[in-house]
Parts: structure tokens; C-alpha cells; sequence
């Protein structure tokens, strides 16, 4: 066995002699066969072990056991007691997710202290095994068909196509001795139900079962790599950025094959799980716009555009305060320049939609700048009812009129002369400031985008 595990451990490149391993161990046969196996052979191995205190005086006796094993052969140890219980009730996680998170947490911590190379664990291949068929049973995709990986981040796992009876085997010939986990034989778990009842059935159809899966697990990584390759291939394809959103046009999404799962991995790397994804994908038949949103990402999906924005990039705006003499002022979404000066020099009015042309009279200093609100109203320039007066309109229905995209909306920026609308920023002017032949002064701004 020795010789396959450090075949293993050469194909994948885990760990050498010279670097520093911590090895989790919780004195069961697994990880006690692992620590002896490099200890034995002479790897740089630093032990680390959580008492999760879920089994009263039994899990202080595994501690203590492996306290003294380490002792007795000179192997640094480093210990942490849990109140798992309390803790996952606090998280509202159950037993199982909380004590997976308080472990892999404290070892990278010890990991880094030590300046170690990795963090070895003792999974083999019949936990592998175990670990497909559970998420086959639960419902899964890809990467839980593939399995566990021999090296997955700081994680690695020297035994991964080591059986579990070549380390019973390994055991007794090496004479070691380990703790049992009375847990273990308790078919109330699930997984105790795959390992004692399940496999061996497993077996009796497929006496080859061990290598059948190991072919599996190498055929599945390398599906995966192919899996991986298409779907950053189209990320990079349809994912756009602009400013601080990403965005995605739905039209093009919708002529890849199979683009609702690309969407779903698209959207794990912003925390959003299948559920939402599903649900995603139903508004983009919807006539409003649909808002998702998780602790770090917003998710906006109007007819045509996914936007993808950062929570930390959609905190309240500023409101800017505009005086009669400033020339320049710079706020979030560009660069307003500024010029007072009388209609008589006034060589040209520019049409582009960046520019407002306003009667500077009519204006009361300090202009208010600021996000518009729902609520919101103007006369906008050009808009006559027949009876030749002003028509109001909502900011709301305007842009709704001029079918303004969602992500867009809510960058739309309004200025304020006291109560009064003067400009919708990029859009339309209010009538009520607009030049007239008895304007004699001119307040001319240009919006620069950024």
C-alpha cells in the first residue's frame, strides 16, 4: 500500500519530504493509518486535531489519545475544543456544515502558522464512493459526479484510491491502534447507510468495483476540464462590463444550447444558487423587472440585460450641491462643466443630449443634484397638450416611455432648482427653464460620461 499511496502522491504533485504537511486527525483508523504511513517515512508532519465535544468523555478520550501518540513518537501537536452544538444552532447550520466550516477554518489557521504545504486528510476511496452516491441520491451536477479531488485548494488527500480494506490491511500489519467512532456503525446516517448496506450490494454485482470507480473519477475530472473549458470560454464571451455592473445580454444567452445551466454557473460566482437561477430565468418572459439579492451581489433582469452589481457599488448616492460660479463638478456617474454667460455670447446651441441650455434666471442657486425617486415630475421640453400648455409627466412613465433599460433607470440622475425639475440628466430638459427670446443669461451645462 505504501508504494501506491506515494505513486499517488508523485502523479499529483501534493506534498515532498522537505515541506512542512499538517495531517487532520481525529484518532479513527483512516487518519491513524495516514499519520503513521508519514510519519514512518520521515515527512515533516505537524498534527492537528478538533474535538468537536459531540460525543461527551468519548470524544475526550479520542484527544488524549492522540495527544499521547504524538508525544511518544516527538510529532508536533495542536489541539481545538468546539462547542459545536451551540455554535450551529447560533448559524442555524446543521451539525454536520458546522463542524465541516470550524474545521477546514482552524486548519488553514494552523496551515498558515506553520508555513505548511498543504493540509492532508485520510478520505479514501471508498469515502469517494460514498460521497458520489450520497449526492447522486440528493441530486447534484457535475462536480458531484466527479468526486473528491486529490488536491483541491490547500486540501489534500494521499489515500483517495487507497480502499478501505487495503488500510484494514495496512493496519493490522503494521500493528496500529486507533479509536473507533461508535457513530460509525449507526445506520441512522445516511451515509452509514450507503457504507454498510449499499456498497456491499454494489459489489456483489461489480466485483471490480474499486478500479471501476477509480476509472470513473479520472474519466469525470477530465469531463470536467472539458465542462470547465466551454463554460469560460462563453463567460468570457457574454459577460460584459460596464462601469461597476456586469452585464449580460439575455437574447444572446438564450442561443447557447444548454444555456440555463451556463447561466447556473455563471451565477455561483456570485453567490446565487440553482433555486434563483430557475427563477431567473421564468422573469425573463416577465414585462417588469426582477431584482435578486444575496449578501455580496444584486441581480437585476429587465427584457434584455442581466446587470450583476456588487452590493458595496449600490449604497445610497450623494446629493450635490451646485453653486452659480462653479465651473466643474464631479459626481459618480461622470463630470458636469459648467458656464454662465449672457445670450449674447452664445455662438451655438448643441443638440447632442449631453448639454442643457437653461435661463439662467430663472434658476435658484444652489441647484440641487441627486438619483430621481418614484414620485418624481417634470414638463419636459417639446411635450404640448392641445390646449398649447406644458404636459406633466412622471420621471417613472417617461422612461418608461422612452424604454429606458432598468440598470439604466436607476443611474438616472435629476436636477433640482428648489422644488422644481430643471433637468432629466442625459434625457430632457424641464420646459419651465428653457430659453426663451427673453432670456439674457445662460447657464450651459455639459455632461461628460465616465
Amino acid at each position: 500500500m505504501e508504494k501506491k499511496v506515494f505513486q499517488f502522491i508523485d502523479k499529483h504533485s501534493l506534498f515532498s519530504l522537505n515541506q512542512n504537511l499538517i495531517v487532520a486527525v481525529s484518532g479513527g483508523k483512516d487518519s491513524m493509518a495516514l499519520v503513521h504511513l508519514l510519519y514512518k517515512n520521515d515527512f515533516k508532519i505537524i498534527v492537528a486535531h478538533c474535538n468537536f465535544t459531540l460525543r461527551g468523555n468519548e470524544s475526550d478520550e479520542d484527544a488524549k489519545f492522540i495527544k499521547n501518540y504524538c508525544a511518544k513518537n516527538n510529532i508536533p501537536y495542536n489541539e481545538i475544543v468546539f462547542e459545536t452544538e451551540k455554535i450551529s444552532k447560533e448559524k442555524g447550520l446543521s451539525i454536520q456544515e458546522t463542524a465541516r466550516e470550524l474545521r477546514y477554518n482552524w486548519l488553514e489557521k494552523i496551515r498558515k502558522e506553520n508555513n505548511a504545504v498543504g493540509i492532508a486528510t485520510a478520505h479514501h476511496l471508498d469515502d469517494n464512493i460514498e460521497t458520489v452516491l450520497f449526492k447522486l441520491a440528493k441530486g447534484t451536477g457535475i462536480r458531484g459526479v466527479r468526486g473528491m479531488q486529490a488536491k483541491n485548494g490547500n486540501i489534500v488527500r494521499p489515500f483517495l484510491e487507497t480502499s478501505v480494506d487495503e488500510i484494514l490491511t495496512y493496519i493490522a500489519t503494521n500493528n496500529i491502534h486507533y479509536r473507533e467512532d461508535s457513530s460509525n456503525k449507526s445506520v441512522k446516517y445516511d451515509r452509514n447507510k450507503i457504507r454498510h448496506t449499499l456498497i456491499p450490494v454494489m459489489k456483489e454485482i461489480n466485483a471490480g468495483l474499486y478500479p471501476t470507480f477509480i476509472n470513473h473519477f479520472e474519466r469525470w475530472n477530465e469531463i470536467e476540464k472539458l465542462y470547465n473549458s466551454f463554460v469560460e470560454h462563453w463567460k468570457n464571451k457574454l459577460v460584459k462590463e460596464a462601469n461597476c455592473d456586469k452585464i449580460i445580454s439575455i437574447k444572446a444567452l438564450q442561443k447557447v444550447e444548454g444555456y440555463e445551466t451556463l447561466l447556473f454557473e455563471i451565477m455561483r460566482d456570485y453567490s446565487f444558487n440553482k433555486d434563483d437561477v430557475q427563477d431567473m430565468i421564468k422573469g425573463f418572459d416577465s414585462d417588469e423587472h426582477k431584482i435578486y439579492l444575496n449578501e455580496k451581489n444584486r441581480v437585476l433582469i429587465d427584457k434584455k440585460f442581466i446587470y450583476i452589481t456588487a452590493v458595496e457599488n449600490l449604497s445610497e448616492s450623494k446629493v450635490h450641491y451646485i453653486s452659480s460660479k462653479q465651473t466643474k463638478i464631479v459626481f459618480e456617474n461622470g463630470i458636469f462643466r459648467l458656464v454662465l454667460k449672457p445670450i449674447s455670447k452664445l455662438s451655438k446651441i448643441n443638440k447632442g443630449k449631453e448639454y442643457a441650455y437653461l435661463d439662467a434666471d430663472k434658476l435658484t442657486f444652489p441647484l440641487i443634484l441627486r438619483k430621481w425617486k418614484p414620485g418624481d415630475y417634470f414638463y419636459p421640453y417639446g411635450f404640448i397638450k392641445e390646449n398649447n400648455k406644458p404636459a406633466k409627466k412622471k420621471i417613472s412613465k417617461y422612461l418608461k416611455d422612452q424604454k429606458i433599460d432598468a440598470r439604466s433607470k436607476e443611474q438616472t440622475w435629476v436636477l433640482f432648482s428648489e422644488e422644481k425639475l430643471v433637468w432629466l440628466v442625459n434625457q430632457r430638459i424641464d420646459h419651465r427653464f428653457a430659453i426663451t427670446e427673453k432670456t439674457k443669461r445662460i447657464f450651459q451645462i455639459k455632461f461628460i460620461e465616465s
